[in-house]
């Protein structure tokens, strides 16, 4: 029997209404600091936004994303998404401040994920058909693909710093990288294409 590891999560689900609250009232803009102007902007009344705040109201995630956005608070946006098993937990932005440090770190985690891809390419070389692997293995295995993932975290904290740092805007970059993997088609662009990939994987 395969083991069945927990996910761990720093954050309950229950926190979710604290992390929008927190964005709120620390937000870098004062006028979404006011309850009626983030109502206003986000387009509910303040009576929802109360609710939301107060954990007596659905929060939909299409809208908390907006309410951390225009609070200028992606650091909460992404303790959400770790809340509900999308993401890691968000690193300390004071650890992002410095640009030069991101990207020193970057290029080190980068190099160790590269080692770690090549000791995985060999093992799956000598890996015989039947054969699976042992406890020692898989453990090795889970240890080269932590520092895989890694680098997830210190790309995630150089595009941080760039934002805070030299205004970069995640948004275009995002939109840049979607442009090109169309181009590229490395993503699935449509539905129905969906549909067409999971149709052929049942019938394979």
């Amino acid at each position: 029997m395969a083991n069945i590891t927990k996910r761990l999560s720093i954050y309950r689900t229950s926190s979710v209404p604290s992390l929008l609250r927190i964005a709120r009232e620390r937000s870098d803009n004062p006028n979404m600091r006011a309850k009626v102007t983030l109502s206003e902007e986000l387009g509910i009344d303040r009576k929802r936004l109360s609710r939301m705040e107060e954990g007596t109201s659905p929060i939909p995630l299409d809208l908390a994303y907006e309410w951390c956005k225009v609070c200028g608070d992606m650091v909460a946006w992404r303790a959400i998404k770790h809340v509900y098993g999308d993401g890691l937990p968000p690193t300390d932005p004071r650890l992002i401040e410095s640009l030069p440090n991101q990207l020193q770190n970057y290029i080190e985690q980068a190099e160790e994920g590269i080692k770690a891809a090549k000791k995985l390419l060999d093992m799956s070389a000598d890996l015989r058909p039947g054969i699976g692997f042992n406890n020692q293995q898989l453990e090795e295995i889970e240890t080269l693909a932590t520092e895989i993932r890694d680098t997830d975290q210190a790309s995630e904290c150089v595009l941080d710093s760039l934002t805070i740092n030299w205004g970069v805007s995640l948004e275009e970059v995002d939109r840049r990288w979607t442009q090109q993997a169309l181009a590229d088609h490395i993503v699935i662009p449509s539905v129905d294409q969906m549909d067409e990939i999971k149709r052929e994987a049942v019938h394979a």
